[in-house]
């Protein structure tokens, strides 16, 4: 016979399997931790390691089962811009006043980042009204101390950006839960002199083996050539958001950066140009400047990197979706919920 303390033992179990549904839905925000100096912000089949122990910051992101890769801040670089491209090429570093017509005499103005000590903010999340849901990670880096004496006045931050949806901040779309959105704030840079540029280089490297690596153009990357020396510009595509690519036939991985940055003038921020250029070292890595028109006292800039599949690439930029997976979840909880209720009432109709 169906007793009432076994009716009693069935609708404790049934409340606890509700339960544990109802908190997982209640966790399905990003995560993010610390341990020894370094940080990681999970989510999904996603994950996201940066470096937070005073080393130049290296972001290495994840793709469980899938696509693995590393972009790193290596130096930046001062240089006259010989053709008149816009763009950096590595014979142009020399910019010593000549006092004449001609290209400038050997001098470098070249600082690389392993040689600043940077501070790391730690987080600030953004959580969900009413819930302990984190829809968005805040943190970043800030050069300490610079330990060469000439660059003892500049400054460079790096804040980044998590989002659990998506997110356009002035025309720049980001991929809610698949794209880490970095500012690069630069100040006082010690100018050599009053007609040249300013090259930041990443360096972008493929843990693991992808099919095809393209440039913003969509052009196939050799990474196996050395091209160290004949750097090669990438056109603007006549967009906000332009990207190199690490794919395959399903998943691709991308370093994406903007075609403008802002620049102070005077007091004045203006809007201006930002070229591309790119080596390889034959080691698979990919060596990307990001150039700079000379600026009086700050540049500010947004590059992001990420990866998607097709079916993310297809709902991009479709804010309205519920992209957290709460709304499958709440329904898997009220389905199991109305299963199980039917359940117990024919085995206690039976029983009887």
């Amino acid at each position: 016979m169906f007793t009432k303390t076994k009716i009693i033992g069935l609708g404790i179990l049934l409340s606890m399997l509700v339960s544990s549904l109802a908190i997982s839905a209640e966790s399905q925000g990003l995560q993010y931790s610390e341990q020894n100096k370094l940080v990681t912000i999970s989510y999904e089949d996603l994950t996201l390691m940066v470096n937070a122990g005073g080393q130049v910051p290296k972001f290495h992101i994840i793709q469980d089962g899938g696509i693995e890769f590393q972009v790193m801040f290596k130096l930046l670089a001062e240089y006259y811009d010989e053709n008149g491209d816009g763009a950096f090429q590595y014979d142009e570093l020399n910019i010593a006043q000549t006092g004449q017509t001609g290209p400038p005499t050997a001098r470098t103005n070249i600082l690389a980042l392993p040689s600043v000590i940077w501070s790391f903010s730690g987080f600030e999340a953004e959580y969900e009204e009413g819930t302990e849901n984190i829809v968005a990670i805040h943190f970043s880096f800030v050069s300490d101390q610079i330990l060469i004496p000439f660059y003892a006045d500049f400054s460079m931050e790096i804040k980044a950006h998590f989002y659990l949806d998506n997110k356009t901040i002035d025309g720049y779309e980001i991929i809610g839960g698949r794209e880490l959105k970095f500012d690069i704030i630069m100040n006082n840079w010690p100018w050599e002199r009053d007609d040249t540029y300013l090259a930041l280089r990443f360096d972008i490297s493929p843990q693991n083996d992808v099919a095809e690596v393209k440039d913003a153009e969509g052009k196939p990357i050799d990474t196996k050539t050395n091209s160290t020396g004949a750097e090669h510009k990438v056109n603007n595509q006549n967009k906000m958001k332009n990207s190199f690519e690490l794919g395959n036939a399903t998943d691709k991985g991308f370093f994406a950066y903007s075609n403008t940055a802002n620049y102070s003038y005077q007091n004045e921020y203006q809007q201006g140009t930002v070229n591309c250029s790119y080596a390889t070292n034959g080691d698979n890595t990919i060596q990307t400047y990001l150039s700079f028109e000379h600026f009086d006292e700050e540049v500010v800039y947004d590059p992001s990197l990420g990866i998607v599949s097709d079916t993310e690439e297809d709902t991009e930029g479709d804010t309205d979706e519920d992209t957290s997976g709460l709304g499958n979840i709440e329904i898997l909880t009220i389905s199991v919920f109305s299963i199980s209720a039917i359940t117990a009432v024919a085995i206690i109709r039976k029983k009887k």
